[in-house]
Protein backbone atom coordinates (compact mmCIF):
# COMPACT_ATOMS: atom_id res chain seq x y z
CA UNK A 1 0.00 0.00 0.00
CA UNK A 2 1.26 3.48 -0.66
CA UNK A 3 -0.11 6.69 0.76
CA UNK A 4 -1.35 9.50 -1.45
CA UNK A 5 -1.41 12.97 0.03
CA UNK A 6 -3.98 15.41 -1.21
CA UNK A 7 -3.72 19.10 -0.32
CA UNK A 8 -6.90 20.39 1.26
CA UNK A 9 -8.20 23.86 0.49
CA UNK A 10 -9.94 26.06 3.02
CA UNK A 11 -8.93 23.86 5.99
CA UNK A 12 -7.21 25.50 8.94
CA UNK A 13 -3.77 24.31 9.92
CA UNK A 14 -0.61 25.84 11.26
CA UNK A 15 0.80 26.35 7.76
CA UNK A 16 -2.52 27.17 6.17
CA UNK A 17 -2.49 23.89 4.22
CA UNK A 18 -3.91 20.59 5.46
CA UNK A 19 -3.23 17.13 4.11
CA UNK A 20 -5.71 14.30 3.84
CA UNK A 21 -4.50 10.72 3.65
CA UNK A 22 -6.13 7.87 1.74
CA UNK A 23 -5.02 4.29 1.14
CA UNK A 24 -4.61 3.41 -2.52
CA UNK A 25 -3.17 0.14 -3.84
CA UNK A 26 0.37 0.60 -5.14
CA UNK A 27 1.11 -0.28 -8.75
CA UNK A 28 0.91 -4.05 -9.17
CA UNK A 29 -0.86 -4.48 -5.82
CA UNK A 30 -4.43 -5.74 -5.66
CA UNK A 31 -7.28 -4.23 -3.67
CA UNK A 32 -7.30 -5.60 -0.11
CA UNK A 33 -10.06 -8.09 0.65
CA UNK A 34 -12.38 -8.82 3.54
CA UNK A 35 -13.84 -12.30 3.90
CA UNK A 36 -17.17 -12.74 5.69
CA UNK A 37 -18.29 -15.79 7.66
CA UNK A 38 -21.15 -16.56 10.04
CA UNK A 39 -20.26 -17.87 13.51
CA UNK A 40 -22.18 -19.04 16.58
CA UNK A 41 -22.09 -16.24 19.16
CA UNK A 42 -21.05 -18.72 21.89
CA UNK A 43 -18.13 -20.16 19.81
CA UNK A 44 -16.77 -17.58 17.40
CA UNK A 45 -13.88 -19.83 16.32
CA UNK A 46 -16.05 -22.09 14.16
CA UNK A 47 -17.97 -21.00 11.07
CA UNK A 48 -21.65 -21.92 10.89
CA UNK A 49 -22.55 -22.95 7.34
CA UNK A 50 -26.05 -24.36 7.96
CA UNK A 51 -28.90 -24.23 10.45
CA UNK A 52 -31.79 -26.70 10.71
CA UNK A 53 -35.22 -25.65 9.54
CA UNK A 54 -36.69 -26.92 12.82
CA UNK A 55 -33.78 -25.72 14.98
CA UNK A 56 -35.46 -22.64 16.46
CA UNK A 57 -33.89 -19.23 16.97
CA UNK A 58 -30.14 -19.09 16.28
CA UNK A 59 -27.95 -16.42 17.89
CA UNK A 60 -25.13 -15.71 15.46
CA UNK A 61 -22.45 -13.15 14.65
CA UNK A 62 -20.89 -12.06 11.39
CA UNK A 63 -17.08 -12.27 11.32
CA UNK A 64 -15.00 -10.16 8.92
CA UNK A 65 -11.35 -11.02 8.23
CA UNK A 66 -9.12 -8.58 6.33
CA UNK A 67 -6.30 -9.83 4.09
CA UNK A 68 -3.86 -7.64 6.07
CA UNK A 69 -3.92 -5.59 9.26
CA UNK A 70 -5.89 -2.37 8.78
CA UNK A 71 -4.14 0.98 9.11
CA UNK A 72 -7.30 2.56 10.53
CA UNK A 73 -10.62 1.35 11.89
CA UNK A 74 -12.78 -0.25 9.17
CA UNK A 75 -16.57 -0.60 9.46
CA UNK A 76 -18.20 -3.19 7.19
CA UNK A 77 -21.93 -2.80 6.50
CA UNK A 78 -23.49 -6.25 6.12
CA UNK A 79 -26.80 -7.04 4.41
CA UNK A 80 -28.54 -10.19 5.67
CA UNK A 81 -30.79 -11.79 3.04
CA UNK A 82 -29.08 -9.98 0.17
CA UNK A 83 -29.76 -10.51 -3.52
CA UNK A 84 -28.99 -14.12 -4.42
CA UNK A 85 -30.66 -15.58 -1.32
CA UNK A 86 -32.97 -18.50 -2.06
CA UNK A 87 -34.66 -18.29 1.36
CA UNK A 88 -37.33 -15.64 1.88
CA UNK A 89 -37.67 -13.54 5.02
CA UNK A 90 -40.99 -12.90 6.72
CA UNK A 91 -43.72 -14.44 8.85
CA UNK A 92 -44.82 -16.70 6.00
CA UNK A 93 -41.34 -17.06 4.47
CA UNK A 94 -38.46 -19.38 5.34
CA UNK A 95 -37.06 -17.35 8.25
CA UNK A 96 -37.42 -14.21 10.34
CA UNK A 97 -34.74 -12.09 11.92
CA UNK A 98 -31.92 -9.68 11.23
CA UNK A 99 -31.76 -7.65 8.02
CA UNK A 100 -28.33 -6.11 8.61
CA UNK A 101 -25.24 -6.11 10.79
CA UNK A 102 -22.14 -3.98 11.21
CA UNK A 103 -18.63 -5.32 11.77
CA UNK A 104 -15.74 -3.13 12.92
CA UNK A 105 -12.14 -4.16 12.39
CA UNK A 106 -10.04 -2.01 14.71
CA UNK A 107 -6.87 -0.30 13.51
CA UNK A 108 -3.97 -2.77 13.38
CA UNK A 109 -6.26 -5.82 13.55
CA UNK A 110 -7.22 -8.31 10.85
CA UNK A 111 -10.64 -9.37 12.12
CA UNK A 112 -13.78 -8.19 13.87
CA UNK A 113 -17.24 -9.42 14.86
CA UNK A 114 -20.72 -7.98 14.70
CA UNK A 115 -23.04 -7.77 17.66
CA UNK A 116 -25.36 -10.76 18.07
CA UNK A 117 -28.00 -11.21 15.39
CA UNK A 118 -30.91 -13.65 15.51
CA UNK A 119 -32.11 -15.81 12.63
CA UNK A 120 -35.19 -17.99 13.25
CA UNK A 121 -35.90 -20.57 10.52
CA UNK A 122 -39.57 -21.30 9.94
CA UNK A 123 -40.37 -25.01 10.04
CA UNK A 124 -42.82 -26.20 7.42
CA UNK A 125 -44.03 -29.50 6.01
CA UNK A 126 -42.84 -28.82 2.47
CA UNK A 127 -40.12 -31.15 1.20
CA UNK A 128 -37.73 -28.86 -0.62
CA UNK A 129 -34.08 -28.20 -1.40
CA UNK A 130 -31.93 -26.47 1.20
CA UNK A 131 -32.35 -22.71 0.99
CA UNK A 132 -29.74 -20.05 1.58
CA UNK A 133 -29.53 -16.69 3.29
CA UNK A 134 -26.86 -14.57 1.59
CA UNK A 135 -24.69 -12.16 3.58
CA UNK A 136 -22.93 -9.40 1.62
CA UNK A 137 -20.75 -6.56 2.83
CA UNK A 138 -19.58 -3.18 1.66
CA UNK A 139 -16.77 -0.89 2.76
CA UNK A 140 -14.83 1.67 0.77
CA UNK A 141 -11.41 0.55 -0.45
CA UNK A 142 -11.97 -3.19 0.03
CA UNK A 143 -13.40 -6.09 -1.94
CA UNK A 144 -15.78 -7.94 0.41
CA UNK A 145 -16.68 -11.57 -0.21
CA UNK A 146 -20.20 -12.84 0.39
CA UNK A 147 -21.18 -15.92 2.39
CA UNK A 148 -24.30 -18.12 2.28
CA UNK A 149 -25.95 -19.66 5.35
CA UNK A 150 -28.04 -22.73 4.44
CA UNK A 151 -31.36 -23.60 6.03
CA UNK A 152 -31.50 -27.39 5.86
CA UNK A 153 -34.84 -28.98 5.12
CA UNK A 154 -35.90 -31.44 7.83
CA UNK A 155 -39.00 -32.94 6.21
CA UNK A 156 -39.02 -36.69 5.72
CA UNK A 157 -40.83 -38.59 3.03
CA UNK A 158 -41.66 -42.27 2.83
CA UNK A 159 -42.34 -43.70 -0.61
CA UNK A 160 -43.91 -47.06 -1.30
CA UNK A 161 -43.54 -49.04 -4.48
CA UNK A 162 -46.45 -51.37 -5.10
CA UNK A 163 -47.11 -54.01 -7.71
CA UNK A 164 -49.91 -56.39 -8.50
CA UNK A 165 -49.43 -60.07 -7.77
CA UNK A 166 -52.42 -61.72 -9.31
CA UNK A 167 -55.25 -59.39 -8.42
CA UNK A 168 -53.76 -58.35 -5.08
CA UNK A 169 -51.59 -55.27 -4.66
CA UNK A 170 -48.39 -56.02 -2.73
CA UNK A 171 -45.78 -53.65 -1.36
CA UNK A 172 -42.51 -54.55 -3.03
CA UNK A 173 -40.20 -51.84 -1.75
CA UNK A 174 -40.06 -49.07 0.78
CA UNK A 175 -37.72 -46.13 0.55
CA UNK A 176 -37.05 -43.48 3.13
CA UNK A 177 -35.99 -40.07 1.94
CA UNK A 178 -34.30 -38.17 4.77
CA UNK A 179 -34.68 -34.84 3.01
CA UNK A 180 -34.58 -33.45 -0.48
CA UNK A 181 -30.78 -33.83 -0.71
CA UNK A 182 -30.33 -37.33 0.77
CA UNK A 183 -32.42 -40.11 -0.67
CA UNK A 184 -32.08 -43.77 -1.40
CA UNK A 185 -33.63 -47.17 -0.94
CA UNK A 186 -33.84 -47.90 2.74
CA UNK A 187 -35.00 -51.47 2.49
CA UNK A 188 -37.15 -53.96 0.64
CA UNK A 189 -40.24 -55.47 2.13
CA UNK A 190 -43.01 -57.68 0.89
CA UNK A 191 -46.51 -57.46 2.24
CA UNK A 192 -50.07 -56.42 1.61
CA UNK A 193 -51.23 -52.85 1.18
Amino acid sequence: MRRVLVAGLGLASVLGVAFLSASVPAAGQSTPTITLSVVDSSDTSTAVTAIAEDGGAQTLQVKAVASAATSSSVSVSVTVGASGSTATRGATGDYTGATSASVTIDSGDTDGFSSDITITPRSDTITEQHETIRFTGTVSGYTVSMVDLAITDQDRVVRLRAALEGNEPKVTALSRVENAQNSGWWGYIRGEL
